[in-house]
């Protein structure tokens, strides 16, 4: 007889990797990924023309913030309504709905001559717009577990990672470029590419497959695993922290001693290595398991943090750099499936959600004490 907590009306997930369904999903967070990034070049621009100068220089602060309570809040949210409804996809449609809609409708009042008063408005849509992009990253993340069995998903976010990798290399090479379009045509393009890739999600993947099959009662697992959820937005933290300081540390230490290229050229020169050492890092962490990875990852991260401020000689800085984005590769490669293997599948919603919070909490911490000491000096 079954348990009254299981929910039998559910599909189970496949026994294998559903690659079709993968590069769909990797398209589709590609696409979240160049909104956040086009979002980030033009938001300062938008606020200090619409008379927000401060708020402009602290807005990826208050943005780390914000996360750190809606990311876990919205994770759960998908968690809940997977219960009453078998699937996540009333959340991620409505959030894809209104992300896209507000970059539609901010590619139309930028370029119009509003009275001052509207400024608030464009505030309240760009708040409106991160809440929506974070309110599908998670869900859409915790597909993976759907698309893969447990133990192949660091193979399947190996893919992931590459395709994001590579969007990164490209999006650091035109940067500059970008700066000087149109904030209106780009924003209009990042709704038009919203709206393709989740399309294409949709239209290769089953309907019996965007549902899942929780084994207990959410309460029940609440109370199972809530070490490993407070444990998760540890994690999470730590290893934003982590990254945003390697990254920094790179920029300050190495990119001068490397002065043969630019700093663009040599951001992208890092993301390439994390997306060519990405199949590899993911055929790795399915022997090692994805804890193993994480540790190994993190403590690789923070040897370079130590290592990077020495002086170093031309050669050296090189090799710092390319082992710089290895070891980001590791991380980037071993966390999510450590998120979505440590917690049933009815809280990997929330999992996801607490380390991607976090992960932005600890971006801010670092953003905080530099601003900190440069308020100081």
């Amino acid at each position: 007889m079954n348990s009254p907590h299981i929910h039998t009306r559910f599909s189970l997930p496949s026994s294998t990797i559903q690659w079709s369904q993968v590069i769909a999903l990797a398209g589709m967070l590609a696409a979240i990924l160049f909104s956040f990034m086009i979002y980030g070049v033009y938001q300062p621009m938008v606020l200090t023309q619409l008379g927000f100068p401060r708020l402009a220089q602290d807005w990826l602060i208050y943005q780390g913030l914000l996360g750190v309570i809606v990311e876990p809040g919205l994770g759960g949210l998908s968690d809940r309504i997977l219960a009453h409804t078998g699937s996540r996809l009333p959340q991620i449609t409505i959030g894809i709905t209104i992300a896209g809609g507000t970059f539609v409708i901010l590619a139309f009042l930028l370029p119009q001559n509003l009275p001052t008063g509207f400024r608030w408005l464009f505030l309240g849509l760009m708040i409106v717009w991160l809440i929506a992009m974070i309110a599908i990253r998670g869900p859409i993340t915790a597909l993976l577990r759907q698309f893969a069995p447990v133990d192949q998903i660091p193979s399947a976010n190996g893919l992931i990672i590459l395709v994001l990798a590579l969007v990164s290399v490209v999006f650091a090479l035109v940067t500059e470029r970008l700066q000087t379009q149109s904030v209106a045509i780009a924003f209009l393009g990042c709704a038009i590419v919203l709206m393709f890739f989740s399309t294409l999600l949709y239209r290769l993947t089953p309907p019996t497959m965007l549902t899942q099959s929780p084994a207990l009662s959410a309460q029940g697992e609440w109370i199972t695993h809530q070490r490993r959820l407070r444990q998760m937005l540890m994690v999470g933290m730590l290893t934003g922290l982590l990254m945003q300081v390697v990254r920094t540390l790179a920029a300050t230490h190495l990119y001068p001693k490397l002065l043969q290229l630019s700093a663009d050229h040599l951001t992208a020169l890092m993301l390439l290595i994390t997306a060519l050492t990405a199949n590899l890092w993911g055929w790795l962490i399915c022997h090692w398991g994805a804890t193993k990875g994480s540790r190994i990852g993190l403590v690789a991260i923070a040897g370079l943090c130590l290592i990077m401020p020495w002086p170093v000689p031309a050669p050296v800085a090189m090799v710092l750099l390319i082992a710089a984005g290895a070891a980001m590769g590791l991380i980037l490669i071993s966390m999510v499936p450590f998120a979505l293997s440590s917690v049933p599948l009815s809280l990997s919603g929330l999992s996801t959600g607490l380390f991607f919070g976090g992960y932005g909490l600890g971006m801010t911490l670092e953003l905080i004490y530099h601003r900190l000491l440069a308020h100081i000096a």
